[in-house]
């Protein structure tokens, strides 16, 4: 499929919207609003990663986790697990193109009907445009069941023991509908997907592309009618522009910009979304409080986890095949290969919410569903899942224990396709908690806080359920390691909800029933054109898997934004898109600071001055080859006689090395910048580094010295409003020496040898300047293919 997203560098303000966000609530706000012919950008905090690029191995799925803590962030910024330790609850979440979707199970079920009699919700959330969004939803991840037993599906040992164990709840198995493919074609987005191969690694990102997260149909889908897609975009806060709109402040990961203590750039747009999930729309809200955003005294309350309990049956009697095939899963065929299938994560449900256990109290309603664990932590299984069900685990058939030994020792000796861990069962439980916890946001960062909600009575509940349902098998109840006596009973959650919950008036909650931020602690007035899609929104439990409500409820919300704006959703559907034939360029970044003064063009007291800009060359071999070896620029500049804020930096140009023909060998490196200031006011800054030999000892001084002239106006033919020098600090150069990124090498190769070939040429032009205080090399243009 194509990739979707654009280079940072292409970012161009002012928009018409701005969705922030590409989990259900950003990919259906940025599709709707695109079909309403708005000029849409994306920005998204993590990576896009296409089939193929999910982690699959142990050493990948390390290295794409990060945590959050009291302690601190470890990890990447942009590691697809996203895991927050909190005070009792923990929260993991997806971090990329596609958000959570990509990490999820893709379980698409209404929520039931009563739940929406809580006087928690708004008035009137449940009219025809809540209807018309389920059926737009529905539409388009086109969510199915298991087709079990059908022509060419085997049957799952997983989803045969669930059926073992329904009958203990007088409760027939059910199916539910999931978004995944099981015929190869063009899916509603007009992407072709192939069929699910029943490898099992839906939770790690799927391989084969038949998983329908918003990556396949709502993100192209908005892409496909001009939305502008952005990743490495970590959206800081948003406040008021003036004028009217918003401008939304933003650090762009993965550039090498948080050594130098950049500033944060700014885009604007008239309508802005944010779709950052119930933990990154929250505390987006919470910053932009901080910095004077009217926003409700609700911000962050009623917390809930969706009611989330993860268990297992471990060894039990029948064999489960519940563990992905890891790096074999794109490879893995169940006609021709001799391993049983996995399955989809999820294909069976004992739903509770109904006869026996919820009828008559809503709250006692829970789902139990099977799942998988992803092949890449598959090594890690035999020795931890028997070291746990020693330690905490209820053997719910004593009768067989040596043959549960032994599977037990097959599978320590034979590995976790073998033994105890192959006959082991995952268990995913949602039921309802209260919502009763609390996100508070202090030193810059976001915790959420639940004291006691493992002691809840309800999750007691939970658990001897499971343990009826493990029973069945006769295999070894094991709750969630971390919901002991011991640990406190923490509770881990992949479902948050709430933080900025609807409400009729903000002394309730922080969005009114069409999803517009309150302005304030009291009354209904709202933010123009500001709004929260996602998880955040929801005021309670649902009880269920959350993304079939969360994409209703912003299909709802873009319904009405367009009715309120006189626009129309084009609902034409998506024409089928052709595979990206193009091939993928190996690129180059850094980044660097440099900083001095400048006065002003006609005389008056001199001003600071610094800027932080990324130099990015898509093509590497392009910026080495033709004469003008050109790249792009972002970043800000920080000129206080102009504005208290940094000015933003969109579609700069960048010259290494290029001839002047009015000064005999002498060297070039121009810097051209388009600024535009929080208020829209343009700015046009024009550097230039001179190399010359002159006599002496003068490459240092060359190469880090910049004459700089800044026009008050979008070209460098406005009039002149400062003029001056900055220079590099010897400090910022050895840090901008690290943030040297080779992008896009298929592997280290690659990688090394575009590196070799940008310093060959850097050091190559010097020696022909400076004669020689570098070595001569000619740069080679041509990557190798491996």
């Amino acid at each position: 499929m194509k990739r979707l997203s654009k280079p940072l560098s292409e970012i161009d303000g002012p928009y018409e919207a701005i969705v922030v966000g590409s989990g259900y609530g950003g990919g259906v706000a940025a599709s709707r609003l695109a079909r309403m012919g708005l000029r849409v950008a994306l920005l998204e905090r993590g990576e896009e990663r296409l089939p193929g690029e999910f982690p699959d191995t142990p050493a990948e799925a390390m290295r794409e986790t990060q945590v959050h803590s009291a302690g601190g962030h470890l990890g990447r910024a942009t590691g697809l697990f996203d895991l927050h330790v909190g005070d009792q609850i923990n929260v993991l979440v997806g971090c990329g193109l596609g958000g959570t979707s990509l990490i999820n199970a893709n379980v698409s079920l209404r929520a039931d009907p009563r739940l929406f009699a809580d006087p928690a919700w708004p008035t009137g959330v449940g009219d025809d445009d809540l209807a018309a969004g389920y059926d737009r939803a529905l539409t388009m991840l086109k969510p199915r069941p298991y087709p079990d037993g059908g022509p060419d599906w085997p049957k799952l040992n997983k989803l045969e023991a669930m059926k073992t164990a329904a009958p203990a709840f007088r409760v027939p198995l059910s199916l539910p509908p999931i978004n995944v493919s099981f015929s190869a074609g063009y899916n509603p987005a007009g992407v072709w997907q192939p069929a699910c191969n029943l490898c099992g690694d839906c939770c790690s990102g799927c391989n084969t592309g038949a998983k329908s997260t918003t990556q396949m149909n709502y993100l192209p889908d908005a892409a496909a009618f001009g939305a502008e897609i952005f990743c490495g975009v970590a959206v800081r806060s948003v406040s008021a522009r003036e004028g009217g709109g918003w401008c939304v402040h933003y650090a762009p990961l993965s550039l090498g910009r948080e050594g130098f203590d950049a500033e944060e750039p700014i885009v604007t747009a008239d309508i802005v979304v944010l779709a950052a999930g119930t933990l990154g729309s929250t505390e987006i809200l919470f910053r932009s409080r901080e910095r004077g955003l009217a926003v409700s005294g609700r911000l962050g309350e009623g917390f809930s986890g969706n009611g989330d309990v993860l268990a297992f049956g471990y060894n039990n009697d029948p064999p489960i095949d519940g563990i992905g095939f890891g790096q074999d899963s794109p490879r893995y065929d169940y006609r021709s290969d001799s391993r049983r299938p996995v399955g989809p994560c999820i294909s069976g449900l004992i739903d509770l919410r109904a006869a026996n256990e919820g009828a008559a109290d809503v709250e006692r309603g829970m789902v139990i569903e099977e799942g998988s664990i992803p092949g890449g932590l598959g090594p890690f299984l035999p020795g931890v899942m028997a070291a746990v069900a020693a330690a905490l685990g209820t053997d719910t058939d004593k009768g067989d224990f040596f043959a549960e030994k032994a599977r037990e020792i097959e599978s320590l000796v034979r590995g976790p396709y073998h033994g105890a861990v192959n006959h082991t069962q995952t268990f995913l439980v949602m039921s309802h908690d209260g919502a009763g916890g609390a996100m508070t946001f202090a030193d810059d960062r976001l915790a959420v806080e639940w004291p006691g909600v493992g002691e809840m009575e309800g999750f007691k509940h939970v658990a001897a359920n499971l343990e009826k349902a493990v029973a069945a098998t006769g295999g070894t109840y094991v709750p969630n390691p971390i919901w002991t006596e011991l640990l406190g009973h923490d509770l881990v959650t992949v479902h948050p909800l709430g933080g900025c919950r609807m409400a009729d008036e903000a002394s309730e909650g922080v969005v009114d029933g069409r999803c517009r931020v309150f302005a304030g602690n009291e009354g209904a007035a709202v933010h123009e054109g500001l709004y929260v899609c996602d998880g955040s929104i929801m005021p309670r439990s649902l009880g269920v898997n959350p993304l079939l409500t969360i994409t209703a409820f912003t299909e709802r919300a873009m319904i009405k934004l367009a009715a309120d704006r006189g626009k129309t959703i084009d609902m034409t559907p998506a024409a089928q898109q052709a595979p990206d034939a193009a091939p993928t360029t190996v690129g180059i970044r850094f980044t660097e600071k440099m900083a001095g003064r400048v006065v002003p063009a006609g005389g008056g007291a001199p001003s600071d001055c610094h800027f932080v800009v990324t130099v990015i060359a898509e093509d590497a071999d392009r910026l080495l080859r033709e004469a003008g070896h050109e790249a792009e620029l972002i970043g800000t500049l920080h000129l206080p006689a102009v504005s208290p804020d940094p000015l933003t930096l969109e579609g700069g140009r960048f010259n290494l090395f290029t001839e002047t023909p009015d000064k005999a060998a002498t060297k070039l490196m121009e810097y051209r910048m388009p600024l535009t200031t929080a208020d829209g006011r343009d700015f046009h800054f024009l550097g230039r580094k001179l190399i010359h030999d002159d006599p002496g000892l003068d490459l240092w001084s060359d190469t880090t010295t910049l004459f700089v002239k800044i026009y008050g106006g979008t070209d460098d033919r406005a009039p002149l409003a400062y003029e001056g020098t900055l220079r590099i600090d010897p400090f910022d150069f050895a840090r901008k020496l690290t943030t040297m990124t080779v992008t896009n090498a298929p592997n280290l190769l690659v990688k090394l040898n575009t590196l070799r070939k940008f310093s060959m040429f850097f050091a190559g032009q010097l020696f022909d300047t400076y004669k020689g205080l570098a070595p001569a090399a000619a740069p080679e243009t041509t990557a190798p293919a491996g």
